[in-house]
């Protein structure tokens, strides 16, 4: 399965608790690194930029708000990409709403 093809199925097993998708901790970490570096080697900037904005928006409905600042950080330099495209709002809509909850 292609990763871009996979965040929807990740993204609905995080929010369900039943899979570490959003700020895994110990071993979980590791994963999520290696999972990073898969879709980061080799892949078009905008499934890259997606992915960040998944995680923006995963990491701010899970509570972690710094992790969803992190995550706006990482796609913002690549928003150029998703310029006509729907994630373009999530990412507009959660990395504000992270960013009044920590200030």
């Amino acid at each position: 399965m292609w990763p871009e093809l996979s965040w929807p199925p990740a993204f609905v097993q995080g929010m369900r608790g039943q899979a570490p998708f959003v700020s895994p901790v110990g071993s979980e970490k590791l994963n999520e690194l290696a999972s990073e570096a898969r879709v980061i080697e080799g892949s078009l900037p905008i499934i890259v930029c997606w992915d960040w904005i998944l995680k923006l928006r995963a990491r701010y409905l899970m509570g972690d708000y710094q992790g969803a600042i992190e995550a706006a950080q990482k796609a913002k330099p690549l928003l150029w990409t998703s310029e006509w495209h729907i994630q373009l709002v999530d990412y507009c809509f959660y990395s504000a709403l992270a960013i009044l909850t920590v200030s």
